[in-house]
């Protein structure tokens, strides 16, 4: 909800070793950390509809990691990918039972997964293919589509969206050649 902020953080660069998961309350201003697992924890998504966010737990590998409730004392963790991905870039739809993330296998490209927690499989299935890296995949507000960047498709860098099941790709938007995109963004509207 709109009262609570998770975030990542170092303490200290001289007594911290790696990022953790943080929560703050705003409305009492209350701070806790949630995560002192070796490693850093990244990129944490809260779960709509609920208390829980899946994060990037970056050891190794990264792996894509979920606590279903930050509110109790001791959060559960659950691991949503296996050790043989390497997984960034969490995102749920509306509905928090989709998670879709980047992650390179064996191919040295990135490619965008997703898992899907309501077909009670938690299967990885990969989403994209192709001689690429895909980035910064993004839920539509309908959960119809995924937005990402990817910055060699047809030749030249640009915005991508697919929908998830049916693998077609529709190309959104072009950039020069030479640009990177990154991180984008749906409108409320999807407009």
């Amino acid at each position: 909800d709109d009262s609570t902020l998770i975030y990542t953080l170092k303490e200290s660069p001289s007594s911290a070793t790696s990022f953790d998961l943080w929560m703050r309350t705003l409305s009492t201003d209350q701070i806790r950390q949630l995560t002192t697992f070796p490693g850093d924890e990244l990129s944490p998504a809260p779960r709509p509809g609920t208390s829980g966010v899946a994060y990037t737990e970056q050891a190794a590998k990264g792996r894509i990691v979920l606590i279903p409730d930050y509110f109790t004392a001791t959060p559960e963790r659950y691991y949503l990918t296996p050790v043989t991905l390497d997984c960034g870039e969490p995102d749920w739809d509306p509905a928090g039972q989709r998670v879709c993330f980047t992650a390179d296998s064996t191919s040295k490209y990135r490619h965008v997964w997703m898992v899907n927690l309501a077909a009670g499989d938690s299967t990885p299935v990969q989403i994209t293919t192709g001689p690429y890296f895909d980035s910064a995949p993004r839920f539509s507000p309908d959960g119809t589509q995924i937005l990402f960047a990817s910055p060699a498709r047809t030749g030249r860098p640009g915005l991508w969206s697919v929908f998830p099941g049916s693998g077609v790709l529709k190309l959104i938007a072009f950039d020069d050649v030479g640009s990177t995109p990154a991180t984008p963004a749906w409108s409320p509207d999807m407009s």
